[in-house]
């Protein structure tokens, strides 16, 4: 059809009646083509019809389908976004109970230090009570000792005064 279109009349200028007669013949190849087009066109409308209205129908499918993958999208970012807030909000409480933590364990590590002293303080005072016990249990025997030594002494020298 293209062909046809860009026939150019070859008669010259002046040659009106070959002119016409190749004009005509141009308009009804140019008329025949137009036709066939037309039948071919009403031919294939109906073969179209059918498959118009399925490509209708499946376009439609997907785009419910896009509405419902945009809807879980959404839902899913959401969550996303909430489950990410969550995590910041516990990284900042982990961070938070990791200082404190820290702090405990600093605390504790002096609470221990400070036990080792005093444990070591425990047993230098245990180890001075022990010796001053022991002091104290000699010096308790001794002094019954001498008691002893003066009351015999004392018995002796009232016998004695009873004697003379």
């Amino acid at each position: 059809y293209a062909r046809i279109i860009r026939t150019r009349p070859v008669a010259s200028q002046y040659d009106f009646k070959a002119r016409i007669s190749e004009m005509t013949d141009m308009h009804k190849q140019v008329k025949e083509a137009l036709k066939e087009m037309v039948k071919r066109g009403r031919e294939l409308g109906p073969l179209f019809a059918p498959a118009q209205e399925e490509i209708n129908a499946r376009l439609l499918s997907m785009a419910s389908d896009l509405g419902t993958i945009h809807a879980a999208h959404a839902r899913s970012h959401a969550a996303l976004e909430a489950a990410t807030a969550r995590g910041e909000s516990l990284d900042h409480l982990s961070k938070g109970l990791r200082a404190e933590l820290d702090a405990t364990s600093a605390s504790e590590a002096r609470l221990k230090q400070r036990s080792a002293e005093e444990g070591v303080r425990a047993d230098a005072a245990e180890a001075s009570l022990a010796s001053c016990e022991e002091q104290l249990r000699t010096m308790t025997a001794l002094a019954e000792e001498r008691e002893q030594q003066r009351d015999a002494q004392e018995a002796a020298a009232a016998g004695a005064a009873r004697r003379a």
